[in-house]
């Protein structure tokens, strides 16, 4: 036994909080202090014994210098872990499903969007044909309606106004037709006044034959009633023709050819 002076100096506690710890095999279930050298309270301490320090930390729940921690209070810890990880991992399933559907609704709103836009081009792509079947609709009907109009100037005439008559057909024509006319307009004008002619349009039939690009061929059968000095009875004569038409810049359409028909 070593001598008073020099006895060893109780070592202190780290300060950690106790935890209790289960008894090994063969050994009594008995309490242990929360730190080393410290007798729990009440225990009488002899002369000349160890200087108790002072506890370190505070004795968990349900245990008692005499009795062994219950199972219960070994597994507390276990099941702190276990809730963590149960926690963890649940915020971890939730963050995945979350992602998932931040997926699934980002291709989604991705796929509506093209379908939309693939509907839209769609629905455009259709406008645009109409338009462009209305505008050919237009087209065909505007060129008809000019030979109808010009079969209707070209059977109608008077020796009183020639010169507007002239004038006229040289402005709703173009190309062949319109030089030829021009170079003849003269002595047509000495013609008809000399003869005392005279014309006036009975009937008209149109139809489109071909449209190709800016040249349209329009059939135009007319009939007119003639008078002159040597027949004065009016005279019936139906001409059937085929007229060809030029689409101009500003989209009227002039006749740039007229040929009769032979219906033999």
């Amino acid at each position: 036994m070593s001598a008073p002076g020099n006895d060893p100096q109780p070592q202190q506690n780290s300060g950690a909080e106790y935890i209790p710890q289960p008894p090994q095999a063969g050994q009594p279930s008995v309490g242990v202090p929360p730190s080393v050298g410290v007798p729990p309270p009440g225990l009488q301490q002899p002369s000349g014994a160890w200087q108790a320090l002072p506890p370190q930390g505070a004795m968990p729940p349900g245990a008692s210098w005499n009795q062994q921690p219950t199972p219960e209070l070994m597994q507390l810890p276990r099941k702190r872990w276990r809730l963590i990880r149960t926690l963890a991992g649940a915020g971890a399933a939730l963050g995945v499903v979350g992602l998932v559907l931040a997926v699934t609704f980002g291709v989604l709103y991705t796929q509506e969007r093209s379908v939309s836009t693939d509907r839209q081009a769609t629905i455009t792509g259709l406008r645009d044909q109409q338009s462009d079947a209305a505008a050919a609709i237009g087209r065909r009907d505007a060129a008809v309606l000019a030979a109808c109009d010009f079969a209707t100037l070209m059977a109608t005439y008077d020796v009183t106004t020639m010169d507007k008559y002239i004038s006229d057909v040289l402005a709703a024509s173009t190309g062949t037709f319109h030089k030829d006319f021009s170079g003849t307009a003269t002595s047509l004008k000495e013609v008809m006044v000399s003869v005392q002619n005279r014309s006036s349009l009975v009937e008209k039939r149109c139809g489109l034959e071909s449209l190709d690009g800016r040249t349209a061929h329009v059939v135009v059968v007319m009939t007119q009633q003639l008078t002159n000095s040597s027949t004065p009875v009016p005279n019936k004569s139906t001409v059937p023709t085929v007229m060809t038409l030029e689409e101009q810049p500003d989209g009227r359409w002039l006749v740039s050819e007229m040929k009769a028909l032979n219906l033999k």
